[in-house]
Protein backbone atom coordinates (compact mmCIF):
# COMPACT_ATOMS: atom_id res chain seq x y z
CA UNK A 1 0.00 0.00 0.00
CA UNK A 2 0.89 3.98 -0.82
CA UNK A 3 1.47 6.26 1.94
CA UNK A 4 -1.64 7.49 1.21
CA UNK A 5 -3.71 4.47 0.92
CA UNK A 6 -2.20 3.48 4.59
CA UNK A 7 -3.70 6.65 5.61
CA UNK A 8 -7.27 5.94 4.29
CA UNK A 9 -7.28 2.14 5.24
CA UNK A 10 -6.29 3.93 9.24
CA UNK A 11 -9.11 6.50 8.49
CA UNK A 12 -11.71 4.37 7.58
CA UNK A 13 -10.89 2.06 10.75
CA UNK A 14 -10.73 4.30 13.09
CA UNK A 15 -13.33 7.14 11.75
CA UNK A 16 -15.96 5.17 10.08
CA UNK A 17 -15.37 1.32 12.28
CA UNK A 18 -15.78 -0.65 8.66
CA UNK A 19 -13.84 -4.13 9.36
CA UNK A 20 -10.60 -5.36 8.11
CA UNK A 21 -12.03 -7.81 5.89
CA UNK A 22 -14.50 -4.66 4.28
CA UNK A 23 -11.37 -2.37 3.59
CA UNK A 24 -9.45 -5.32 2.21
CA UNK A 25 -11.89 -5.97 -0.44
CA UNK A 26 -12.19 -2.36 -1.50
CA UNK A 27 -8.75 -1.89 -1.83
CA UNK A 28 -7.93 -5.19 -3.28
CA UNK A 29 -5.65 -6.80 -1.19
CA UNK A 30 -5.34 -9.14 1.72
CA UNK A 31 -6.66 -8.43 5.42
CA UNK A 32 -3.16 -8.88 6.51
CA UNK A 33 -1.81 -6.14 4.52
CA UNK A 34 -4.76 -3.78 5.72
CA UNK A 35 -3.71 -5.00 9.36
CA UNK A 36 0.06 -3.71 8.51
CA UNK A 37 -1.11 -0.70 8.00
Amino acid sequence: LSPDQKAEVIRMRDIERRSLREIASLFKVSVQTVRRA
